[in-house]
């Protein structure tokens, strides 16, 4: 699993292929709560950058679960 650093602090992030969309990287909701201020604008423009690398945000278990498992997940949340 690789990370990325914002602020200091590691996040994990994976790359998934999706066969609709090619290889995209998804990383937790902790991250996407760190690059975004109470009122959902972007604490920096590197929060920006960050955020539009990446496809999805979920919980930090489900990073922990095989590709097809986390495919199939984030597909249903997507209703893919």
């Amino acid at each position: 699993m690789d990370k990325i650093i914002f602020d200091t602090k590691e996040y994990h992030i994976r790359e998934l292929d999706f066969p609709e969309t090619g290889c995209v990287l998804v990383s937790s909701i902790t991250l996407n709560d760190v690059l975004l201020n109470d009122l959902g604008i972007y604490v920096s423009e590197e929060a920006s950058t960050i955020d539009e690398q990446i496809f999805y945000f979920v919980e930090e278990e489900m990073l922990q679960l095989d590709d097809s498992k986390l495919i199939e997940v984030i597909k249903n949340q997507l209703m893919l």
